[in-house]
């Protein structure tokens, strides 16, 4: 016959679970953390595999939307890839606590592109919340940069760790790690934010006094290996001129000259 659609009470609808009558759930998830309630699935005999169907979050976040069907023949692999999707939902609705364990859970599977990713989230969740260091984060997100190569997964991860070294002062690391991910990224959307992320980190360094705090000398050596990245026009001009001016206050005239040259 047709399709069907139930609507009801928990008790109905595990009803209607338990006498395998469902074969698509309907899922609306409020970013509200109620700490007790009924759960629907308490009454299975067996884990249950569900295949995503599909997901919405709704604007504002105020709701989102999973439907996932019953498939008892399902590939592990797309077991994961639905947990992933379900995690990264969870998140986006502002409930990171619920979509750590789900993260967690299939950053320990053997599938390394779909766990990067999975650790790749829950490393950034625990960095916000404060439950890890900066340093331990760096550690983990550089790690991942060889766990997986060669897609957007790569470059999501570049990205993520070139930002935390900028946000730490890191800036050598920083333009080296932003660098690589535009010269691997080719015409990808993932490269052209990582572009982004590089010349502005650029122009606050140089442009915006971020590369006060560092030796005049040190600030040079910097600026030099990264020249590519000087804008052109009115913006290139006043770095080399702020630049050149530090230097000439610390009597390293030649090198001013130099630079004033470019």
């Amino acid at each position: 016959g047709k399709p069907i659609i139930a609507h009801g009470g928990v008790s109905f609808a595990r009803s209607l679970i338990a006498r395998g009558l469902v074969d698509q759930f309907a899922l609306l998830v409020a970013p509200v953390a109620l700490g007790q309630g009924l759960p629907l699935f308490s009454d299975l005999a067996a884990p249950t595999p569900l295949k995503l169907v599909s997901s919405k979050a709704f604007p504002g976040g105020a709701m989102g939307q999973i439907k996932v069907a019953i498939d008892n023949d399902q590939d592990p692999n797309d077991k994961l890839a639905t947990f992933l999707v379900l995690a990264k939902l969870v998140e986006t609705m502002g409930l990171p606590d619920k979509a750590l364990p789900i993260y967690d859970a299939v950053a320990r599977a053997p599938n390394d592109r779909l766990a990067t990713q999975a650790l790749l989230h829950a490393t950034q969740i625990r960095l916000y919340a404060g439950k890890i260091s900066p340093d331990k984060a760096a550690g983990v997100l550089n790690t991942l940069r060889f766990r997986w190569r060669g897609d957007g997964v790569e470059l999501q991860e570049i990205k993520a760790l070139g930002d935390l070294y900028l946000a730490q002062g890191r800036y050598r690391e920083a333009l080296e790690t932003l660098r690589t991910g535009r010269v691997r990224g080719g015409d990808r959307p993932e490269a052209i934010a990582i572009s982004d992320d590089l010349s502005n980190a650029f122009k606050e360094l140089f442009l915006q006094g971020g590369a006060d705090g560092m030796q005049p000398i040190q600030a040079l050596g910097l600026f030099y290996d990264f020249k590519d990245l000087t804008p052109v026009g009115a913006d290139g001009d006043e770095m080399v001129r702020k630049l050149a001016q530090r230097l000439v206050n610390v009597d390293l005239l030649d090198q001013a000259g130099e630079l004033l040259k470019y």
